[in-house]
């Protein structure tokens, strides 16, 4: 339970508190007949005049994929691609109820009701639960018209975040868990009030699960939804019982 502030020390004492190619090697050069370290008188035999059997003493062609002569050299395989990156999960909901009804200690002293909230999230290859999480949005107003405690008022409206969260789980559910369970009990303290206390409550709330992923973005919204406690003790319930 969240605790609210009062305006004055009665209030805070009545309401309840809330929880990136290799060179190819260069053709090989041909002799020269005379290459001048003969002297002048050196006899030099002209071989280019001699007749070759075919297969002896001629250099064979380079062959495809030699990587010298006039051949081509073989492009390089190309590079791998990489497989493409697993989409970014998310937070996904498979089941969200919001259930209102009377606290059933309300008596004499005490006027509250009880707001329990339940959710269940998805998990797989595109879906994380710890990535969703729960949001309530709410306000109250008081005013006690006749009675002991008549005169004392409490109104902090309008709608505002009431602080909480996955970590409330009631079963102690860690956010990576595909459940979250939790509850609230607005109203007055226990046993704060006089019987004969008139009072006029009414509490506004709204739950949300949100994706955290998703800049907050809302994936599902119960309320908002009002619910009231007027009277005397018996004291008058209405809004309740309410499942959203």
């Amino acid at each position: 339970m969240r605790a609210y502030a009062a305006q004055a020390e009665n209030s805070q004492a009545i309401l309840s508190p809330r929880l990136q190619r290799p060179r190819n090697p260069a053709s090989p050069s041909k002799m020269g007949r005379d290459n001048g370290i003969a002297g002048a008188n050196s006899r030099v035999r002209d071989f280019s005049q001699v007749p070759l059997h075919a297969g002896i003493g001629q250099d064979r062609g380079p062959g495809p994929g030699s990587g010298s002569g006039s051949g081509s050299a073989r492009a390089p395989a190309p590079a791998p691609v990489p497989a493409p990156a697993p989409p970014a999960k998310k937070a996904g909901i498979n089941t969200f109820a919001v259930t209102w009804k009377k606290e059933p200690a309300s008596g004499a002293t005490t006027a509250q009701l009880r707001i329990d909230f339940s959710a269940t999230f998805k998990n797989d290859s595109t879906h994380d639960p710890a990535l969703a999480e729960f949001r309530q949005n709410a306000f109250h107003k008081l005013e006690i018209t006749d009675g002991p405690h008549k005169g004392l008022k409490e109104d902090n409206s309008p709608l505002h975040d009431d602080n909480y969260s996955r970590a409330d789980d009631v079963n102690g559910n860690p956010t990576t868990s595909t459940r979250f369970d939790g509850y609230d009990n607005p109203g007055t303290k226990q046993g704060t009030l006089d019987k004969d206390d008139v009072i006029d409550y009414s509490f506004t709330a709204e739950q949300m699960i949100i994706d955290t992923s998703d800049n907050n973005k809302v994936l599902a919204k119960k309320g908002p939804h009002t619910a009231t406690i007027k009277g005397k003790h018996p004291r008058a319930f209405a809004g309740v019982p309410k499942t959203l």
